[in-house]
């Protein structure tokens, strides 16, 4: 019976020895990279509600319609708010330049769903405004 050189033997766990540490680095590498996945997911869930509870809330949207309704640019411009079910309509049949800009300005800086805008121009200084909001 021949003997087997216990070089070969040890030269055969430190092959294994390698192959095993070689591939726990790349698990660990893995790991890493899923870690790092999770967390950029995770941030990106948080950005999604928080920008779900700003943009579609009903109560926060009527509160600041009506902040900026009562504004006194806005307060003597003659602006009709009519509440429907899904949605709250304005209507500015005449309003001086000053205050349609103004109101523009709030509505497009405001975390509101416009579901659409008609301006019309009646004469160089009057416009006439409709404008549907979603709730």
């Amino acid at each position: 019976m021949k003997q087997i050189n216990p070089l070969y033997i040890i030269l055969l766990l430190a092959v294994i020895l390698f192959v095993v540490l070689f591939k726990l680095m790349q698990t660990k590498t893995e790991l890493h990279e899923a870690h790092n996945s999770f967390y950029k997911s995770k941030e990106m869930v948080h950005n999604i509600v928080d920008l779900r509870q700003s943009w579609d809330n009903e109560k926060n949207t009527k509160n600041s319609l009506a902040r900026i309704l009562k504004s006194s640019q806005l307060r003597n411009a003659g602006i009709v708010q009519s509440a429907k079910r899904d949605r709250i309509e304005l209507h500015g049949s005449s309003l001086d330049a000053k205050s349609a800009s103004y109101l523009i300005n709030r509505l497009f800086n405001e975390a509101f769903v416009i579901k659409s805008m008609k301006i019309r121009r009646i004469s160089k200084e009057r416009a006439s405004l409709d404008v549907e909001i979603k709730l």
